[in-house]
């Protein structure tokens, strides 16, 4: 039982991990995109 629950949160743990890194590379990407579409190099915060 306690081995089954162990697996269940780690299952869970990973997988809210690998959403993260995901949303995280694909903001990245955008952000790359968008700085090199409009010519600049640094990504402004709010603008």
């Amino acid at each position: 039982m306690n081995i089954d629950i162990q697996y269940v949160w780690a299952g869970i743990i990973g997988y809210a991990a690998l959403s993260l890194l995901a949303m995280a590379f694909i903001r990245g990407a955008d952000e790359r995109r968008d700085a090199r579409r409009n010519g600049s190099t640094r990504v402004e915060v709010g603008a």
